[in-house]
């Protein structure tokens, strides 16, 4: 088998290289000078300044716009090129239409113009090519990759593997394929075959799978099914790869990898630039929240939980997050320090006689929530998304509850849209459980940042205080 030890995941890199692209831009347009008016690019006029400046601001949005991105996996350089191509076309056109609006374009050099449009397409092509080649030497090197488990080897099967294997930039490390016909014990004499497909579950968490692509014929429906539905208690993206590029289907997304579609029956949308987006959102909202009410609120109530009770100012307990990883989630302690039995976790009732003089009030009114602002700024968590339950309640409901790990496909939030639909609180009934799970593979499903700031705004009005809230 090929080396099965966790891979780094790679960090975010879409806005680094939106910024690379504006940078381009605003140095093609003083090289584009140089050259037309055989000058050095110091000596240019303000309205030069000004509208290089301009324009290289306005190629952030526009390359966000065109994709695909330079680190989606499987794409080929030809897509990069005609992003750029794409891209460039945009930004020409919005600069010629603005010039003409504000009635400035004899101002400029139309060969300028032109010379800085072509100066641009070979410097963005040419940062791409660079771009490209370091992270496919870094995937080469095992950086990057995500692990993949390919269901089926018959001829799809075998052609998915050679295409992740001759890939030029490897995104996937294949660990393992699985069929029940296979006699063989290896793919390509490298990649392990398995038959038994009662271990899947447990192959999958155990190697840390990321990606499970099903290539197996339409005739295996009821199987297909049934690998689908055990996958979907994982964490896992799963994929249908079908074997006729005609088929069409109204329910699932279709992603395209090294040149093959496939049906996504559970992935995320939480990638590329509502990745970077959504990070956006949260680092904006829980610096400006640290900043406004750390000093006044969070300070005071730091001082009360240390003046009447023994024990430290904040609680910290291990919970699911992204991709089912564990993380340490923090709040401010609302009851008095005990023990609990290993494994065991008893959840706050109205009543319970464990919180502190402060503690119900805290718990009430959310506040002993206000650290996990702090948890966001670690990358850990989001300031919307499904609540983060502790891992014992998760692995008692993953039984129970169809789905129920597909929550993990996006960080865990302080506020989430199940809780401002009153779902919130003790969960002491699989239903009320059932419940909440439901609102929150809704808002995987419908994900947008508009969506985002819509519960933030009833969070704040809604969400704080509530019956079921301690």
């Amino acid at each position: 088998m090929k080396n099965t030890t966790p891979t780094r995941p790679g960090a975010s890199l879409v806005i680094p290289t939106l910024l690379l692209d504006s940078i381009v831009v605003i140095l093609s347009g003083l090289a584009a000078y140089s050259i037309r008016f055989s000058a050095p690019p110091w000596t240019l006029p303000k309205e030069y300044i000004a509208i290089i400046l301009a324009t290289g601001l306005l190629t952030i949005p526009v390359f966000a716009f065109f994709g695909p991105s330079v680190f989606s996996r499987g794409v080929r350089f030809w897509y990069l090129v005609r992003q750029i191509i794409y891209g460039v076309l945009l930004l020409s056109t919005l600069v010629v239409i603005s010039l003409w609006a504000t009635k400035h374009s004899s101002t400029f050099s139309r060969i300028w113009i032109v010379a800085w449009l072509v100066t641009t397409c070979i410097g963005l092509t040419f940062a791409r090519f660079i771009l490209v080649a370091t992270l496919g030497l870094l995937r080469r090197g095992g950086v990057n990759q995500k692990k993949l488990i390919i269901i089926g080897s018959g001829p799809m099967g075998r052609s998915l593997v050679s295409r992740v294997n001759d890939a030029a930039w490897p995104s996937f490390q294949i660990v393992g394929v699985f069929d029940r016909r296979a006699t063989n014990k290896t793919v390509d004499t490298e990649i392990p075959i398995y038959n038994d497909f009662d271990m899947l579950p447990a192959f999958v968490s155990k190697y840390n799978i990321q990606e499970v692509w099903i290539a197996l014929p339409l005739t295996a429906e009821k199987h297909i099914e049934t690998i689908a539905e055990e996958m979907m208690q994982t964490t896992a993206t799963v994929r249908f790869v079908p074997d006729t590029f005609g088929l069409k289907l109204s329910q699932h997304r279709v992603t395209e990898i090294h040149g093959m579609p496939m049906f996504n029956l559970s992935s995320s949308k939480m990638v590329g630039l509502n990745r970077a987006v959504k990070a956006g959102l949260d680092y904006v909202v829980s610096i400006s929240a640290l900043v406004t009410i750390g000093p006044f609120l969070m300070l005071p109530i730091a001082l009360a939980i240390k003046l009447t009770s023994k024990g430290p100012v904040f609680f910290k307990q291990k919970r699911l997050g992204w991709d089912g990883k564990e993380i340490t989630v923090y709040k401010f302690r609302s009851m008095r320090i005990h023990a609990e039995e290993d494994g065991v976790i008893t959840q706050a009732n109205e009543n319970d006689s464990r919180f502190t003089p402060v503690g119900k009030f805290l718990r009430r009114t959310s506040l002993d929530e206000l650290p996990q602002f702090i948890n966001v700024l670690q990358g850990r968590m989001s300031i919307v998304g499904p609540r983060p339950h502790a891992v014992e309640h998760n692995e008692e409901y993953k039984k129970k509850i169809r789905h129920y790990m597909r929550r993990h496909k996006v960080k865990p939030g302080i506020t989430g849209f199940a809780q401002i639909k009153g779902w919130r609180g003790e969960t002491d009934t699989v239903h009320k459980m059932r419940k909440r799970v439901q609102y929150d593979l809704y808002y995987l499903e419908n994900w947008s940042i508009g969506f985002d700031v819509k519960i933030i705004w009833l969070t704040i009005f809604r969400g704080f205080v509530h019956p079921n809230a301690y």
